[in-house]
């Protein structure tokens, strides 16, 4: 008998700033101050602006709000 398939979380997953950067049409730089000025902390990579540097669910949210 065949292992049963693991389920997928539902928890929302965390988006590369160059993904989100494409969506948007946003520039990365333009993301990384919108989050400092909403209060987020960040990491070294996303500071920095690096593409492949991640965001969360709910930083996801705050810039597809405004």
């Amino acid at each position: 008998m065949p292992t049963p398939r693991k389920r997928r979380s539902d928890k929302p997953k965390r988006v590369q700033l160059f993904s989100a950067s494409s969506e948007l049409n946003l520039a990365t730089d333009t993301i990384v101050s919108a989050l400092t000025e909403r209060g987020f902390e960040l990491d070294e990579k996303l500071a920095a602006g690096d593409p492949n540097a991640r965001l969360s669910p709910e930083m996801y949210d705050a810039l597809v709000e405004s």
